[in-house]
């Protein structure tokens, strides 16, 4: 009778700590962005209608200083992931706060003088700089992970490979992103991460340390047709099968063939309108 009682006992306890097991497997940050099947870039205020909305998403991008922790817990609670955005290669005129912890050594210089995108306002930042990698260190500390959040979006990180650097130059803001992204999971082992865009410094540097990886502008029949395209895409299913790298693609045109093209290719697609700041 004893030894009956202690299996039933056993075997109730074997099959609590398995349901606990796959409880706690299930809801793993990591897991369930594996298994992402839709999400929304969304970089304005909210409101309560715009909270309940972002809440009916599996992953959301977000502009991390609207919202409040209690915020970021109210969309965790419903499964949803939750990604803060950081802006690694470019500071807007209007980001007075980061700017004012500038030093000259933290912009990048071509022909001895600052780079500005007059279309954002905004300067390109020289990451190789560990001074600027400690802002924003600081600025994914305060506003993002203090907050409860899931994971972070690198943007930017495409004006690395973009803006035609010499090979001294682009070697040097290579090795700085990367030097910025393993010191991001070396100090938040289970933040998530994504890189938007940037996919020859994704492939060559920074693959070890991103979880997933943007493409914007992600439009039939221009990326199913042109040469350029199709060896990016051509690496970034490289990178699924070796990384296990999650693709999320943006289109703005012709949604049903872009969104076809890109589940063909395993990327999770979002077709949106081209302002992030309007729902």
């Amino acid at each position: 009778m004893k030894k009956v009682l202690f299996f039933i006992v056993l075997l109730f306890f074997t099959s609590f700590v398995y349901q606990e097991l796959m409880s706690n497997h299930q809801n793993d940050p990591k897991i369930k962005f594996e298994r992402i099947n839709n999400y929304k870039v969304y970089y304005g205020p909210p409101t309560r209608t715009l909270l309940d909305k972002l809440k009916k998403y599996d992953m959301v991008i977000i502009e991390p200083s609207y919202y409040s922790k209690s915020d970021i817990k109210t969309l965790k609670e419903q499964g949803t992931l939750v990604f803060g955005y950081l802006s690694t290669m470019e500071i807007n005129n209007w980001n007075t706060r980061i700017i004012k912890q500038t030093i000259p050594d933290d912009y990048f210089y071509k022909n001895g003088k600052k780079v500005f995108f007059p279309k954002w306002d905004s300067y390109l930042m020289n990451i190789s700089s560990h001074h600027y990698q400690k802002i924003l260190l600081g600025q994914l500390k305060s506003s993002i992970v203090n907050k409860g959040f899931d994971g972070v979006f690198l943007d930017t990180v495409g004006d690395i490979d973009n803006q035609q650097m010499d090979k001294n130059n682009l070697v040097r803001q290579q090795k700085g992103i990367v030097l910025f992204c393993k010191s991001i999971k070396n100090q938040y082992p289970s933040l998530l991460t994504i890189q938007n865009s940037g996919f020859p410094t994704l492939k060559d540097y920074t693959i070890p340390y991103i979880d997933g990886v943007m493409w914007e502008s992600f439009s039939v029949p221009k990326v199913s047709t042109d040469a350029w395209s199709l060896k990016q895409i051509k690496i970034l299913n490289q990178l699924q099968k070796d990384f296990s790298l999650v693709v999320f693609t943006v289109s703005s045109e012709n949604k049903s063939q872009s969104s076809s093209f890109a589940k063909k290719n395993h990327f999770i697609n979002l077709h949106s309108n081209k302002n992030y700041s309007k729902w």
